[in-house]
Parts: structure tokens; C-alpha cells; sequence
């Protein structure tokens, strides 16, 4: 199995950014003393109620620092860009990391970002799989040209071409049922929603799977990111991540993620039935056990640990990434425990 970490990158109004942003790189260079895999950033705009770095700008900062890590982004919001800025911006990201950028990519949902951009939600669809088609092109062919419903491009090459061939890994978020397929057609993964049940999820990999046959592909990738608080017990556990995800979890109702679910997949229930299927809360034996039925039940290579959120300290942060480094990965890696 494979490890990653999402460190969000959102920090609460108070503080300087400049403070936040020193606090967000310790955290990066305690990951990197572990065996984790890479470490992802998501995206998004237009926060009034909190600071939110931008992925891209961040993610070359990591560079510096990242040592073994590979960097990814989860994701950044395809329909809101233009296919011919993605695939710069990411090409020069690949040569910056030396070859080791996952490209996370979703369509998102809050309809302030839409409005601010100009665009119609209601495109959202063709403009990620049209924009999807322009990049992979952009990478991959000397000059593109296109003429499409959203986007034209004529005689269009970019260099540097991204340091991986092909292409960076495209990893694809998805939460419903079709978006799944559009995943296992277009993408090198399906991104798992952090945010279903173990159930819907249960029968979505059985989806992706269909679909990637179909579409005449061999195999893919299904990464499983999680809320994820751990402590030295479960007490501590449960007390420090109901304080941060109750609070997140009603953001997300109020920005309409819950719209974006499965029909009957609910975000707005009682945390300990919110909890029970979609977070990774507990001491270390809990959480590699919970992983352990992850890999049998859902097929899973590929685990990523969401950790940190708005306000946390930053020495619960450090402690989290400390328990899981020592205690977790080493069961699934074959390493002694430090």
C-alpha cells in the first residue's frame, strides 16, 4: 500500500499568513522523516471567512522541501481554468517536483465560485471533460488544434512538456455514480469521495471497475482519502475531532456539497452517525485495523489521510502525522515502528 496526506491549507482569520504558511511547511517536514507517499493540497476560491493558499504557488514552495514526498493536488477545480493555463502551470510543476506531480482534478460545487468567475454551473460537465481532452493533448502532441463548445485552440504547443511520460497521473474526484464512470473513462484514477459512506462507496468501486472494462482499460486506481484524527487513545481521539469536524462538516452542508451526493448519502446528520462510515477516528490499533477492512472490503491501495482543519493546533497536527508514521504505516509496510 501506498500513504498520503492532505494538509489543508485553510487557517482561520486571525494570524499573519506568513505564520500559517511556516506552520503548514513544518508539517510538511515531518511527513517527509515517514514513509508516507506524497502530500496533496485542495483548492478553493473566494473565502471570507477564512485564509485559504492557493495549490499551485504552494506546491512549488514544497518543492524546496518535499525530499522523497511526491506532491498532488486534491484538487483543483477544473471547470473554473482554462485548459491551456492547467497544462502550463502543470508542466512547469512537473519539472519543478523532478517528475513526481500527481494532477488532481474535479469539477466543484459552490455556486459563489461559479458566479465569480462568470461561468454557468450548468456547464460544469463539458467544460471539465472538454478541458480534461485539451490538456492531455497539450501534453502529449507538438500543436493541438481544437474547436470545441467551450474551449478553441489553434496551432497550440506548449514547452517544457511535463518531466513524466506521458503525462502526470491524472487523478479524478467523483462523488456520484456517473461522475464515477466519467473517472474510469478519462482519468488514471478515481479519486474516492472523502465525504460517502462505506456502502455507496462499496458499490461504486464496482462501477469504476465496469466502466474501466468497458472503456477497454486495464486496471486503475481507487484512492481512499479519509477525515482522519488520531490520537494515543480514543477518548482524546473522538473529543479533538467531533470539536473540528462538526463545525466543517455544517460548512460544507451550507455550501451545498451535500447536493453533489448520492441520492440518499446525507451530510447533514448527527456527528456519530455522520462519523461512523465516513471518518477514520481513534488510537493507532483502531486505525490499522479500520485500514485493514478498507484494503479487503473496497480493494484499496492507496490510503490518504485528511488530518489537519481550520484552528487545530499545530502540535496536534505534528502529533498526528507522528502517530501515523510510527505506528500505522509500519504494519502495512513491513517496517519496525521507530
Amino acid at each position: 500500500m501506498k500513504f498520503g496526506l492532505v494538509l489543508s491549507t485553510m487557517y482561520p482569520l486571525a494570524g499573519p499568513a506568513r505564520g500559517h504558511l511556516e506552520e503548514w511547511l513544518g508539517a510538511l517536514r515531518r511527513a517527509r522523516e515517514y514513509a508516507f507517499d506524497a502530500v496533496f493540497v485542495g483548492q478553493h476560491y473566494l473565502h471570507d471567512d477564512l485564509q485559504m493558499f492557493q495549490p499551485l504557488p504552494l506546491l512549488a514552495r514544497a518543492c524546496a522541501e518535499r525530499g522523497h514526498l511526491r506532491i498532488g493536488s486534491a484538487i483543483l477545480l477544473l471547470p473554473l481554468m482554462h485548459p491551456v493555463d492547467v497544462a502550463e502551470q502543470l508542466a512547469t510543476l512537473d519539472v519543478v517536483a523532478d517528475g513526481h506531480l500527481i494532477a488532481g482534478m474535479g469539477m466543484g460545487y459552490r455556486e459563489l465560485e461559479f458566479e465569480n468567475f462568470g461561468i454557468d454551473k450548468r456547464q460544469r460537465v463539458g467544460r471539465f471533460v472538454e478541458a480534461l481532452q485539451c490538456i492531455r493533448r497539450l501534453w502529449t502532441e507538438e500543436h493541438v488544434d481544437h474547436a470545441g463548445r467551450h474551449f478553441t485552440l489553434r496551432h497550440a504547443g506548449i514547452n517544457p512538456k511535463p518531466l513524466q511520460r506521458p503525462h502526470p497521473p491524472l487523478w479524478i474526484a467523483a462523488h456520484s455514480d456517473a461522475a464515477v464512470r466519467r473517472a474510469a473513462a478519462l482519468g488514471d484514477a478515481w479519486l474516492m469521495s472523502p465525504h460517502s459512506a462505506l456502502g455507496t462507496l462499496a458499490t461504486q468501486v464496482e462501477i469504476y471497475r465496469e466502466a474501466r472494462r468497458a472503456a477497454g482499460l486495464a486496471g486503475g486506481l481507487w484512492p481512499l482519502e479519509r477525515e482522519t484524527h488520531i490520537a494515543a487513545t480514543m477518548r482524546t481521539a473522538r473529543a479533538e475531532a467531533r470539536s473540528s469536524l462538526e463545525e466543517k462538516y455544517q460548512s460544507y452542508v451550507r455550501w451545498g456539497q451535500e447536493k453533489e451526493m448520492p441520492a440518499g448519502d446525507r451530510l447533514d446528520l448527527a456527528f456519530e452517525e455522520l462519523a461512523r462510515e465516513r471518518f477514520l477516528i481513534g488510537d493507532p490499533a483502531h486505525c490499522v485495523a479500520q485500514i485493514e477492512w478498507y484494503r479487503k472490503q473496497l480493494g484499496i491501495e492507496y490510503m490518504i489521510f485528511h488530518i489537519r482543519r481550520p484552528g487545530m493546533p499545530q502540535r496536534t497536527v505534528l502529533d498526528q502525522i507522528d502517530l501515523l508514521g510510527r505506528e500505522v504505516l509500519p504494519h502495512f509496510l513491513g517496517a519496525p515502528s521507530r
